[in-house]
């Protein structure tokens, strides 16, 4: 007797890759100056925000159309915050940004490849 099994894949391979990307400013840079990173991997992203504050920081990924696609906390140790960004990214430009309550303190330009 001969059995046959078949596999269907629907979508995108589930990735575990992780890649760490530092952060630096780039205020009014172009985009092909900005930080690149390969698309659909999940991202451990460092960046400076110059002084510890004394709470927790607000964190935002937002795409190029400004849609928030990813949000989380950290708090600024030795002036740097480190957070993991669970979401898998698709190929474009985003902005990671972070904030002091209301008072936007940081923005960084990444782009995804």
């Amino acid at each position: 007797m001969v059995t046959l099994l078949v596999f269907a894949f629907v979508g995108r391979p589930v990735s575990t890759l992780q890649s760490e990307v530092t952060l630096t400013a780039t205020r009014g840079a172009v985009p092909g100056a900005m930080t690149q990173v390969p698309a659909h991997t999940f991202l451990l992203v460092k960046a400076g925000v110059t002084d510890d504050k004394g709470g927790p920081l607000r964190l935002e990924l937002v795409n190029e159309q400004g849609s928030t696609v990813w949000h989380g906390t950290a708090v600024a140790q030795q002036g740097n915050i480190t957070a993991r960004v669970s979401q898998r990214l698709d190929a474009g430009l985003y902005w990671f940004r972070v904030y002091e309550g209301a008072d936007l303190l940081r923005e960084y330009g990444l782009r995804v490849k």
